[in-house]
């Protein structure tokens, strides 16, 4: 619940201001090639991200993962030169991004945690739906 809460407002800020933030990640990566991701909101957010996977981890709503590499393919996918093909190019609507971000991370219509539990329970030798 408090991901997809981190992911709604990444996705409502890139929303409100999103060729600023386009513009702004490119320039960026012109400069800082080697550390994509990595503004002091970025790192913030990364931060909380992957405190919030190791979390469902140890709570069982997730297989075991590597929580950094997880959140820096969060980072990719919510990137804002990514989002902006979406809603631009794609035509994709803010609601149907938001709503592709919820099935691949929180589980939202069988999701990330669900087939990662699933196959953990698939590799133990159980498979219980």
């Amino acid at each position: 619940e408090r991901l997809d809460r981190i992911i709604g407002e990444r996705v409502r800020l890139m929303e409100s201001h999103l060729h600023l933030f386009a513009e702004m990640a490119h320039a960026r990566a012109l400069v800082h090639r080697a550390r994509p991701f990595r503004s002091p909101l970025d790192a913030w957010t990364h931060e909380r991200v992957v405190a919030l996977l190791q979390e469902a981890v140890e709570l069982g709503d997730l297989a075991s993962l590597d929580a950094p590499f997880v959140a820096d393919a969060i980072f990719a996918v919510l990137s804002p030169p990514v989002y902006h093909y979406q809603r631009e190019v794609s035509g994709y609507s803010q609601e149907r991004v938001l709503a592709g971000m919820r099935a691949l991370v929180v589980g939202g219509s069988g999701g990330m945690p669900r087939a990662a539990k699933s196959l953990r329970q698939t590799s133990e030798g159980r498979d219980d739906g």
